[in-house]
């Protein structure tokens, strides 16, 4: 019996397809962050930084929008 590959990405469980926030995003959660890490209050830079999501985690369903997204460090 020849098995299928699962398929990754926006058509399995009905995800995002954009896991990854664009930079102009990104940005903004950094603002609104406060320029520090949700997490454990490190600062941060676009380079140090990532936007993270919360809530509602992307494998779980989440959406990459500013509403489900955190500055955080890559830590």
């Amino acid at each position: 019996m020849r098995r299928t590959p699962k398929v990754w990405g926006s058509v399995q469980k009905g995800r995002d397809p954009v896991r990854f926030a664009p930079t102009a995003l990104k940005k903004k959660v950094m603002q609104a962050g406060g320029w520090l890490c949700h997490w454990c209050e490190r600062p941060l830079t676009m380079e140090t930084g990532n936007a993270d999501h919360s809530p509602l985690p992307w494998n779980k369903g989440g959406r990459t929008v500013m509403e489900n997204l955190v500055a955080a460090c890559h830590a």
